[in-house]
Parts: structure tokens; sequence; C-alpha cells
């Protein structure tokens, strides 16, 4: 059971937990090249993005689609962000 009070979460029979410290939530992503528009695919947070130019600063893996796009790369990022037609991965 938790308790929620200003900056610190209160975990009942715990210890007293800092917000600050907490890590960061890391969600799904996949990312794969679109041949007819010549860009990257970034999929995160059920949100689609293209660009030019991709940056992954988090580890990936490949896997394999019965369907098409038969091979992605995927992992867990806490955020995507779109800088001058390049994707940044954290």
């Amino acid at each position: 059971m938790l308790y929620f009070k200003k900056d610190v979460i209160y975990v009942w029979n715990a210890e007293v937990l800092n917000v600050g410290n907490m890590p960061e939530k890391k969600y799904r992503y996949f990312f794969h090249w679109v041949r007819q528009t010549n860009k990257w695919s970034v999929h995160f947070q059920k949100k689609c993005t293209h660009a030019t130019y991709l940056e992954c600063q988090v580890p990936c893996e490949s896997k394999n689609n019965k369907r098409q796009p038969y091979r992605v790369m995927q992992g867990f990022a806490t955020s995507v962000e779109v800088i001058n037609d390049k994707i940044i991965i954290k």
C-alpha cells in the first residue's frame, strides 16, 4: 500500500523512498527502415515518428516478424526526441 505526500512516498511496512531517486520508467520501442520514404520509423508509446537520421543511446536487439516489417530493432527507452530530422532514443 502506498501513501503519497508531497515529494516523499511512504510504503507500508517498508522504508521511506525519495521520489527524486526513483528510476524513470522504461517503455518498449522499436524501429525499422521504410524503403518507400527512405526514412527511419520509430514506434514509442503508441506513436510513430519518421526521420532521416537515427541515434540510439540505449541497448537494442533484433527481432524477426512473420509479417512486414520482417526485421526490426527493439529495446527499452525512457524517451524519444526529434531534433532537426534526427530521432534520438534515450
